[in-house]
């Protein structure tokens, strides 16, 4: 869920102006100091965040294809318990 929710917080909020601390992220993800470590590492590494000149986490100026599909993921998984999705679904081929 930290995942999900630091994700969140970086595609689909509002970015503060000097853009997001490490704390900022881990508290709305809801985890410990140092919780979104290998999460931060990742979302760096596929181009989703960088860091600006004051040390804070931003969205990258260039954003890589896989941000928008990021972005209606989270969107549907926020959707999700409002859907009457059945409880088995086929599997996808």
């Amino acid at each position: 869920m930290s995942r999900r929710l630091a994700l969140r917080a970086l595609l689909l909020e509002d970015q503060p102006d000097d853009g997001w601390s490490t704390r900022a992220l881990e508290r709305a993800a809801g985890v410990e100091r140092r919780g979104l470590h290998n999460v931060l590492r990742g979302a760096l590494a596929w181009g989703l965040i960088e860091l600006n000149d004051h040390g804070r986490w931003q969205v990258a100026e260039h954003e890589p294809s896989i941000a928008d599909p990021l972005r209606k993921l989270l969107v549907v998984v926020e959707l999700a318990p409002e859907l009457d999705l059945p409880a088995d679904l086929p599997p996808q081929r």
